[in-house]
């Protein structure tokens, strides 16, 4: 298995691409980028004016061999990469811990400039405001495109809430 972040151009194309989790060889790891490079087609993310701009995505892959006799095991569910851990003195409904949903634009000095909740993961509209204030008093992190220039992106964050220990 092998857990890649790839850098998607406002033309839809990969620009560049990273293993995140190796599969422990590096032939893999290589042909993973090769054939994201070569298959993935992405609709270009776009900002809050509705203009085509940068954006990441982050996956894994399992490969397998084909003379392999016994069938493949299931892998557990794939967890996209924290962003961001916040601890908190409680939580709602007395959980210990609680994962946020965000969708920000960064600016190309690497700071979040737009924050919103993901449509695709529901999330407590408290936290998401928290998780937002946060992100924007705290992430700082310049992408730079295939060319190394600083470019604006969007960009899905996860935000973990847990409950200081006492």
């Amino acid at each position: 298995m092998v857990s890649f972040d790839v850098l998607i151009s406002p033309e839809g194309h990969v620009e560049t691409c990273n293993i995140t989790q190796s599969s422990g060889f590096p032939e893999m790891d290589q042909i993973t980028c090769v054939a994201v490079r070569a298959r993935a087609k992405f609709k270009p993310a776009t900002d809050e004016n509705g203009i085509a701009t940068y954006s990441n995505y982050n996956a894994r892959i399992s490969w397998l061999h084909p003379d392999r006799s016994s069938p493949p095991r299931r892998s557990p569910p794939f967890e996209p990469p924290i962003d961001m851990e916040l601890h908190v003195q409680k939580l709602p409904n007395g959980a210990q811990e609680e994962r946020v949903a965000i969708v920000t634009r960064i600016d190309p000095a690497g700071h979040v400039a737009v924050c919103e909740p993901s449509q695709f993961v529901k999330s407590s509209p408290k936290l998401v405001e928290v998780a937002c204030a946060q992100a924007k008093a705290i992430y700082a992190f310049a992408q730079t495109d295939g060319n190394g220039k600083a470019v604006p992106i969007i960009k899905s964050m996860r935000i973990l809430f847990k409950v200081a220990p006492k």
